[in-house]
């Protein structure tokens, strides 16, 4: 009896062997090929600041308008720095409360807007841009997806930065035409749904500049500079993008953080996380993956390839490109749907069988060879 029993059992596992094996055979993984780059660099820029274009001296509370929702509150006062004072009560919905301010600022300089900006933590804000075309047509020229709109509240001092020329771009999938300009902007604060509670938005300095660009025929570069830019060539390739990495030596201001892009033009390929610098002059080993691209640098060029350094905050002073290297491969990523509808399904009825037809079936022939024994 021991050895029919025995049998069976070493049957079944023979079979629920041959299976798995089976099924192991069927997975493929796909093959992944790794480039030098650095041999693709075709320059390097620093964007900066140049000459002062505006700036607001924040002192005149009839200049900003507020616009205040029913179930909300807010008080306004400017006197050298511009504090929004805001309370909210608890909705369902999302609540904000704005101010707009006039400016008049033409695209063909291309402008950079500068604010200085410090918003209690649990809040949310942005800031929005609207302008003309010379025929008098309006346009926005911001986007939701932008880094600037619904920023986390840090509860410290903020700079943060908008290329107009960019924002409009993204906004309106081109250009708009010589001799537009940006008439308008505006700040929110904001509060998710169910939120009851009191909020402040300070704005301590707002001002706008050319933008300035620094070249180098080398592999570093040196001065004051929000964004690096390094232009690729790359030859065209069926492959699809697996990860970038990137090697630098950067410094910096000492509240120096930085955001890695890569770019087509206005499609972020890959991201990279956000990097503190934490010493006088660090050395970065970033990788850049297409899952984590969420957001925009805040400047972009339209077809042209690049590795842009963004700062989010502070100024980089220093950059030195050590290696760069692509990792492709030849089966095309996905972030959604990663099973096979067929496989799924497969798989499905394969847990079923070895969850719980198998040991049932296993029983009953037990039971038998013990009814036949006795």
């Amino acid at each position: 009896m021991k050895i029919r029993v025995y049998t069976i059992l070493i049957s079944v596992v023979l079979i629920m062997s041959a299976l798995v094996i089976g099924l192991r055979g069927t997975s493929s993984q796909p093959n992944v090929y790794q480039t030098d780059t650095l041999q693709n660099v075709t320059s390097i820029h620093g964007i900066g600041l140049g000459e002062r274009l505006w700036a607001d001296n924040l002192s005149r509370n009839e200049g900003w308008p507020l616009n205040v929702p029913n179930t909300a509150t807010a008080n306004l006062l400017l006197n050298g720095t511009l504090t929004l004072s805001v309370g909210f009560s608890n909705q369902a919905n999302a609540q904000a409360v704005s101010t707009s301010h006039n400016i008049d600022l033409s695209l063909d300089r291309n402008p950079i807007i500068i604010a200085q900006v410090t918003v209690s933590p649990g809040a949310h804000y942005g800031v929005r841009f609207s302008g003309l075309t010379p025929t008098g047509a309006t346009f926005n020229a911001w986007v939701e997806s932008s880094d600037l709109q619904h920023r986390p509240g840090l509860g410290t001092p903020e700079n943060i930065s908008a290329n107009l020329q960019s924002q409009a771009y993204l906004a309106n999938e081109q250009i708009p035409p010589p001799g537009s300009r940006i008439t308008q902007i505006s700040f929110y604060v904001e509060a998710t749904p169910g939120t009851q509670a009191k909020y402040f938005m300070r704005i301590t300095s707002l001002q706008a500049f050319v933008q300035e660009q620094v070249a180098s025929m080398y592999s570093e570069i040196s001065g004051s500079f929000l964004d690096v830019v390094v232009s690729l060539n790359l030859p065209p390739t069926d492959l699809s993008l697996f990860q970038t990495f990137v090697s630098f030596d950067i410094r910096g201001t000492s509240n120096l953080q930085y955001i890695p892009f890569l770019v087509n033009g206005t499609n972020v390929l890959a991201q990279g996380f956000t990097y503190t610098q934490i010493s006088a002059t660090a050395h970065e080993n970033a990788v850049l993956l297409p899952q984590l691209a969420a957001t925009y640098p805040s400047i972009l060029s339209p077809n042209s390839t690049q590795i842009i350094i963004s700062s989010k905050s502070g100024e980089i002073n220093y950059f030195k490109l050590d290696d760069l290297s692509f990792k492709y491969t030849s089966t095309p990523l996905q972030t959604q749907g990663l099973v096979d509808p067929n496989l799924a399904d497969f798989l499905t009825g394969y847990y079923i069988l070895f969850l719980f037809v198998t040991p049932i079936v296993a029983v009953i022939l037990i039971s038998k060879v013990f009814k036949s024994e006795n």
